[in-house]
């Protein structure tokens, strides 16, 4: 059985009626494809990425019969009164009914970005994401290259860095910069059991234990939202 699922933000479905027109144009564009079709997983929003109502993210992540599941994301800009190609990018996915689209802003610019999931890692307590960022110089949303090695992305406010949060036998928060389109750590949290150990990386990647906490005063799996000094989320 074919399933098609429609993901659209309230905003742009009030707002913005052209983007119904694509996703139904997408929709009948894949099901053509001379192969069964089991989900199609559409996301459209222009209202909220980058310069609101100037640029429009498209998302659709489908499965054609027993292949890997395959997300497609299309970036465009409104150009005298049409919507122009600037990026697109398609990569295979873990899951396929499960995009989990999130458009905010995630390196401090005040411009939105845009991630979304690509699978589950460590029975399910690691997402992998896909990060795009606003590149004003090339005007389109670049996609970050090592963003699938850091589980569970978001904004830092405190250090102003993107941080991953990693379960494993413990947990791991690495602080990140961006340089271009790669992840840069610059300092990372390690939490054991009663035992917390902080780290600062140098150019050269290598790592320096800069503190140790041992008194267990941490509730287990702390979220640490500074290293320097060391700060827990409240």
């Amino acid at each position: 059985m074919k399933l098609i699922f429609l993901f659209f933000s309230i905003a742009c479905f009030i707002s913005c009626g052209e983007n119904t027109l694509d996703s139904e144009a997408l929709k009948n564009k894949y099901s053509k494809i001379e192969r069964k079709i089991d989900t199609i997983s559409i996301f459209i929003d222009s209202v909220n990425s980058a310069n609101p109502g100037q640029y429009k993210i498209c998302l659709l992540s489908l499965l054609i019969e027993d292949s890997m599941p395959v997300a497609k994301t299309i970036f465009y800009k409104r150009e005298n009164d049409n919507w122009v190609i600037r990026n697109v990018f398609e990569t295979e996915q873990w899951v396929s009914d499960i995009i989990e689209p999130e458009i905010s802003d995630f390196n401090g610019d005040s411009l939105n970005d845009f991630l979304y999931l690509k699978g589950f890692g460590a029975r399910g307590g690691n997402v992998i994401q896909h990060l795009f960022i606003y590149d004003i110089k090339g005007d389109s949303m670049l996609y970050i290259s090592n963003c699938n090695e850091y589980p569970n992305l978001y904004f830092n406010k405190e250090t102003k860095s993107i941080n991953s949060y990693i379960l494993s036998g413990g947990n791991q928060t690495i602080f990140m910069r961006l340089d271009y389109n790669i992840l840069v750590p610059f300092a990372s949290i390690y939490q054991g059991g009663d035992y917390v150990s902080v780290s600062q990386y140098s150019k050269d990647g290598s790592s320096k234990i800069i503190f140790t906490d041992s008194t267990s005063h941490f509730d287990e799996f702390a979220h640490f939202t500074n290293y320097n000094p060391l700060t827990v989320e409240k």
